[in-house]
């Protein structure tokens, strides 16, 4: 889902929401993005159901701005995002497991 990242990078990650392999279509009418961050050993959360903002909605394309403790410990996190449909469900994204981030340390 992500590519790795360095401890401290607070840049913007941008991706695309999928369904079997295919942008999903409902992403205009929806009630929103949140995302969630978990340690994959422990299963501690990291990030709990923070905003994600569309970015592009035809092509699925959803972005995650992470604040400095989103990104403060190097490990490998799993990775869930959630949307709000229009009736008030809740589609979890991916649909089977989760996605993946890997925190790299610094150098020095």
């Amino acid at each position: 889902m992500f590519k790795p990242r360095k401890k401290g990078d607070v840049s913007p990650f941008d991706f695309q929401l999928q369904a079997n392999g295919v942008a999903i279509s409902d992403v205009a009418g929806s009630g929103g993005f949140v995302i969630s961050l978990a340690d994959r050993k422990t299963r501690t959360p990291k990030v709990s159901l923070y905003a994600c903002t569309v970015q592009d909605a035809p092509a699925a394309m959803l972005r995650w701005t992470p604040i400095s403790t989103h990104v403060d410990t190097p490990g490998v996190y799993l990775v869930e995002v959630k949307q709000t449909r229009a009736d008030g469900s809740v589609r979890p994204f991916p649909s089977s497991w989760y996605g993946e981030l890997e925190i790299q340390d610094t150098l020095a």
